[in-house]
Formats: C-alpha cells, structure tokens, sequence
C-alpha cells in the first residue's frame, strides 16, 4: 500500500484538476488505511474521481490486485443535489451511507448515540436469545454476561465514547438478562451496585 500511498500522493499533487476535501488541502489528506480497507477523500466533483479512477487503473496495472465492486462504496456528504448514482458508476462503486462500520463498528467521531449503539444492542439481545433454548443457571448467566456480554460492551467502549444512555440500556439489558433470563417474568433481587461489587465482598464481581 506505500507504492499506492504514493502514486496517490503524487498524482492529486500534480493534477490541478483535483480537488481536497474541506479542511484536508492542508495536511494534505487524500487516503486512510485500515488493514485490509482502504478510504479514499475528495471534494464531490466528477474531476476528482477521475483522478482516483486513474489511479486505480494505474495500480490494477501494475499490481493484478483488484477492488471489489460489491464491497466498495462511494459516500457523498454535504452535497444532497449531486447525482450520486453518475459518480458512482464513474468509479464502478455502489452508493453508500454514514455512519460506515470497520471490524462491526460505526465510525463517527463523536459519542455515540442510542441509535447508533443499536447494532450493539441487537447484537446482545441476539446471544441471549439464542441461550433461551438452553436451561441456563443463575450462575451461568454470570458466566456469560462477564465472558460474552461484558467482552462486546468493553470492544465498543475502547473504540467510542459512549453516551450515559447508551450505558444505562446497556446495563438494563444486563440485569433484564441475570434475573429473568428469557423469561418475562421475574424481579430484582439485589441492587445493581450491590451485584458489581467484587467477589471479595460478597458479591458478584460484574462490571458496572
């Protein structure tokens, strides 16, 4: 990826055709790299993408590695009356929308709302679902909220700031899940609080 980086860095240099992204012109930022994915900025203008598409062309030429048209996607932000569908297909991408997920996550730069959390929470409300077939023990359900439940909540807590609301649902799904299981009946025991205390003090040692 450094030999497109550069072929990249080189050709919106030279190519005055070529237009920044808002406030990117200084640093200068054309491309992001993520692993395996690979973000590509500019300003929405059929001028600029022609660049990009050379570029590809140029790399595809050069390397027999080529993009995958299903999987990649062309995001128009702050320019609603552009014919979305024409830069698309200028480029041979599908049209996509924010918030975009890299490793099933959404990538904003802000904290993270309640509906922007939901894949998160459905994702929960799927695992507790599919125990519901087993006969899942008090004590087993303290095992899967530490090692399962607990580990989705923290991955996503590393990558974002979190709103109090979407830790508060986070936390009902929680308890909803340790005193009732799948069931729709039953009824708090212990405090919340009491039960994230540690082991050592009696409790249960959940993360609050």
């Amino acid at each position: 990826m450094d030999a497109f980086h550069l072929t990249v860095k080189a050709r919106t240099q030279q190519d005055t055709s070529f237009s920044y992204p808002w406030k990117c012109k200084e640093i200068p930022l054309t491309i992001l790299c993520f692993a395996y994915d690979l973000l590509m900025f500019c300003k929405v203008d059929a001028e600029s993408l022609r660049v990009y598409k050379e570029v590809l062309d140029e790399f595809v030429g050069l390397s027999e590695l080529h993009d995958n048209a299903n999987k990649s996607h062309i995001i128009v932000s702050g320019a609603a009356s552009v014919n979305q569908q024409l830069l698309a297909s200028q480029l041979g991408f599908q049209i996509g929308s924010l918030p975009l997920k890299y490793l099933g996550v959404p990538l904003v730069s802000l904290k993270l709302t309640i509906q922007e959390a939901q894949p998160l929470l459905r994702k929960m409300e799927r695992k507790i679902l599919g125990w519901g077939s087993l006969s899942v023990s008090f004590a087993a359900r303290i095992q899967l909220i530490k090692v399962v439940l607990t580990a989705m909540f923290l991955y996503w807590r590393h990558a974002f700031f979190l709103l109090s609301t979407v830790i508060e649902r986070i936390e009902c799904t929680f308890k909803r899940f340790l005193w009732r299981g799948n069931n729709s009946r039953g009824y708090v025991k212990e405090a919340w609080a009491q039960v994230c205390l540690p082991k050592e003090r009696g409790r249960q040692g959940l993360k609050g």
